[in-house]
């Protein structure tokens, strides 16, 4: 289970993305990660410290008992002996699993393990298993069949059941660390497991905790903020871990009916109680249920739990017991309990409905029990109820962390398109999403879309697999292109639109990708690592290209295993940067490995931090054998030398184009020089290069040669399997940078003859360079001439810095405009790009 909530007075917490603790007189605070995920715990009062010590240590050892994957786990043993004395805290776990199981008709079930790791998710290795394969697996899932011995703690599976207790240990976890921390004397604080939030008792003011509740449509945003105080508030959501395949999303919540992900009508559902293992639980069963049914079962479970619930079409609905502690910036739905006329009106229904079929002497043929549940079942199915806002809209703002309300849904900027004149077939077209093309195909059948699959695109994965998803659903549903986009993926839900209309229609694009530069492809992949060698002892530097430039690591090696990885020195976005770190460099410590996924929504930096490690990691490696070093190096000596053009020097400001040949034909690129560094690289043109192979290199390529700042074959390396697109690449970056390099008497000239009478190169960076870039307007006596100035700022692409701008305007003495000029602007590596502008 996924859970994605965030305690907003706790946020601020986690300033550090290794293990820490701080300490106050009475406020303590540590990170660990356990259980796949990171943890934060916090606890206030004058035991603190002991409480968060406590606690991280029980997480510790509950973590070992129950892995599904770590061969010294209980749970693992007991998966392969069958039968096996276990744990108390194992044995509750199982126990409450099963009386849930039973209580839902199934809809959850820890012996659904079998098929999740069909479907590949424990591992990471995906597929889309056949029908056959989830039925012959299907038969074994049945967690009522485990026998347990309570006098003995014995507990027996069937031959070929499996069972994980990943969807209830967290919460149980969580439970666990509330008592701990009562015990204590801790009486104020707050656990963070991965997103499930216990909080404990309230803030020290007295106040509640404010908990955010996460859009299932959009990371950054929250669909409202609930005050919870001694309660666990534990969300369950298909869009945290999926994989999409054939142009279809599939998530890791798994329905024990079909042995498929569940395909009800939820996206999210967040539960509310006292007991963290409930709301673990029942936030995974609602799901699988599907919003009529988890609405009926709360109604007869409402004392235990409260809920809160988003549908598929983002319509949030809320249990009556929070609505005093729920705010938002939507609205919502207030599902009102059963009242007692509720009830007895249902009685009365019920007794007037057998009355009716004793007089048609049906009843008799029916036992009373049976015709009174089936009347219930009829009786008791949901009705939708009318929407409430929230009274006091003022009162019901979410704190200032909370303000990213939900987004207002947007239309697509498509037009519809009439399929009566399509013919049967299928289409491929493009269009441009986020960072580039989005490619699709479309089928046609008797005039109606039968299916529409992703070739490729650019974008973030993130992004682009919610918004494939929804799209591609509601076009089909629809059989129209008039369909609103997915919230927090605009671009790239247009891009899906635009590309299905050009493959129907033939109409292209005239758009541009929104993300702008070297990024305008997507991250790749970093690949597999062959890890089978042994490391020397010591502490090795690796570097590697993130997002804005160099990453740089340690990693310290002990006795052949990681012991500890740091970061030196990165230059990307704290907030994307922080969420990898924070996750990647506990996982690849614990796994001792660097074969592990990129985060979702920081690939770059990921696949930076894990280049960098590896790069280490190379350097500590231990050469198998003295012959093997000869023979690399006699390998070395019978190589053919490197002839290849290296330019390297001074570069000056400006935007440059360069030239290079590829696999098929030439490779042009433009350059631009900022500060004497390369600041970003952009496609003019692909001549011949296939695609597939091409944007593998460009994919890696632009990134390379800004972090190291050169595009010197000894610098860069070539991209396995687009060899030549890679090293055409760098021939036309290159290019580009011969003709950025200062000339040495050039620089010469500029510094001992500080007048007017230097060097004319627009691109020389000196103040009277500015003053050549328009020619001067002939002006009568009569004629005016104007001073403007203004702070040019880039918009949410951030193609450039913020400069000043001056001009002069020429006006004639009938008022027309005779001309524009001394353009001048702060920022010299413009010069160009208003060059440029003016031949247009």
């Amino acid at each position: 289970m996924i859970s994605v909530l965030g305690v907003l007075s706790f946020a601020g917490c986690a300033k550090k993305q290794d293990e820490k603790k701080t300490e106050t007189s009475s406020e303590a605070s540590t990170q660990v990660f356990a259980m796949d995920t990171y943890m934060n715990l916090k606890a206030y009062g004058k035991n603190a410290q002991k409480a968060v010590d406590d606690a991280k240590s029980e997480i510790e050892r509950l973590d070992q008992l129950w892995s599904a994957v770590d061969k010294n786990s209980e749970i693992y043993q007991l998966n392969q002996k069958k039968k096996m004395k276990i744990s108390d805290e194992t044995l509750e776990l199982i126990e409450f699993a099963k009386k849930k199981s039973k209580e839902s008709n199934d809809a959850f079930d820890i012996s659904i393990y079998p098929i999740v790791e069909l479907w590949g998710f424990p591992t990471q290795k995906y597929r889309v298993p056949s029908d056959r394969e989830i039925q012959k697996l299907l038969k074994n899932v049945n967690s009522q069949k485990i026998k347990i011995n309570k006098k003995t703690n014995v507990v027996t599976l069937e031959k070929n059941m499996k069972i994980d207790l990943g969807g209830i240990a967290k919460g149980y976890t969580s439970q666990r660390i509330a008592k701990i921390y009562k015990k204590d004397g801790v009486k104020s604080g707050v656990i963070s497991l991965g997103g499930n939030v216990q909080a404990i008792g309230t803030k020290t003011d007295g106040s509640r905790w404010k908990v955010g509740v996460q859009s299932p449509d959009d990371t950054e945003s929250m669909i409202g903020a609930y005050e919870a105080a001694d309660e666990a508030v534990i969300t369950s959501g298909a869009y945290e871990r999926y994989f999409e395949k054939d142009g279809k999303t599939y998530h890791h919540i798994i329905d024990p009916a079909t042995g498929k992900p569940s395909e009800k009508d939820l996206k999210s559902v967040t539960i509310i109680s006292k007991n963290g293992t409930l709301s673990d639980t029942l936030s995974t069963t609602l799901f699988v249920m599907g919003k009529d049914k988890a609405i009926s079962y709360w109604k007869e479970h409402s004392k235990e739990f409260n809920m809160i619930l988003v549908d598929e079409n983002n319509k949030v609905y809320i249990s009556q017991g929070i609505k005093d502690h729920f705010s938002s910036d939507s609205d919502f739905t207030v599902i009102k309990n059963k009242t007692l006329t509720d009830r007895k009106r249902e009685g009365k229904i019920k007794m007037k409905i057998i009355d009716q079929l004793k007089k048609v002497n049906l009843i008799q043929f029916v036992p009373a029990i049976f015709v009174i549940s089936l009347v219930g079942n009829s009786v008791f199915g949901y009705t939708a109820p009318k929407s409430e806002k929230s009274k006091n809209n003022s009162e019901n703002q979410v704190e200032a962390a909370t303000t990213q309300a939900k987004k207002k849904t947007k239309k697509a900027n498509a037009e519809d398109i009439d399929l009566s004149k399509i013919k049967d077939g299928t289409y491929e077209g493009q269009a441009n999403g986020y960072r580039g093309l989005v490619k699709v195909s479309v089928t046609v059948k008797d005039h109606k879309i039968t299916a529409i699959k992703v070739l490729s695109n650019s974008d973030d994965a993130a992004f682009f697999n919610r918004a494939s998803a929804g799209v591609i659903k509601n076009i089909l549903a629809k059989q129209s292109l008039k369909v609103d986009v997915v919230s927090g993926a605009t671009y790239s839900s247009n891009g899906i639109i635009k590309a299905v209309k050009n493959a129907l229609t033939g109409e292209e694009d005239k758009s541009s990708a929104k993300a702008g530069g070297s990024s305008a492809k997507s991250a790749g992949s970093v690949g597999t690592a062959d890890e089978s060698g042994t490391y020397k002892d010591g502490t090795f530097v690796g570097t590697a290209a993130g997002y804005h430039g160099t990453v740089k690591v340690s990693v310290t090696i002990k006795k052949n295993k990681i012991k500890s990885i740091k970061i030196l020195e990165n230059h990307d976005d704290a907030a994307y940067f922080n969420r990898a770190k924070g996750i990647l460099l506990p996982l690849m410590v614990k796994k001792q490995s660097t074969n592990v996924d990129a985060v979702s929504g920081a690939t770059f930096s990921s696949n930076g931090i894990i280049k960098a490690v590896r790069n280490a990691l190379s350097k500590a490696a231990v050469n198998k054998s003295s012959s093997d070093s000869s023979s690399t190096s006699t390998t070395k000596d019978t190589t053919k030398k490197d002839t290849t053009e290296k330019v390297s020097g001074t570069y000056k400001d400006g935007v440059y184009e360069g030239t290079g040949t590829g696999f098929r034909g030439k490779i042009t690129v433009s350059v631009r020089i900022k500060k004497s560094k390369i600041v970003e690289i952009k496609l003019v043109k692909n001549e011949k290069d296939d695609a597939a192979y091409f944007e593998r290199a460009w994919s890696e390529v632009p990134f390379s040669i800004i972090a190291v700042q050169s595009a010197n074959t000894d610098k860069v390396d070539a991209v396995s399997g687009a060899t030549y697109s890679s090293k055409g690449i760098m021939e036309a970056v290159r290019d580009a940078l011969k003709k950025a390099l200062a000339k040495k008497d050039t620089e010469t000239t500029v510094e001992t003859n500080n007048t007017n009478n230097s060097t004319n190169d627009n691109n020389t960076n000196t103040d009277n360079s500015s003053e050549d870039n328009t020619t001067i307007v002939p002006t009568t006596p009569t004629d005016q001439t104007y001073t403007g100035s203004a702070v040019c700022e880039p918009d949410e692409d951030g193609d450039f810095d913020a400069y000043d701008l001056t001009l002069e305007v020429v006006v004639s003495s009938d008022g027309k405009v005779k001309g524009i000029q001394n353009i001048k602007w702060s920022d010299k590596s413009m010069q160009s790009w208003y060059k440029d502008a003016e031949k247009r």
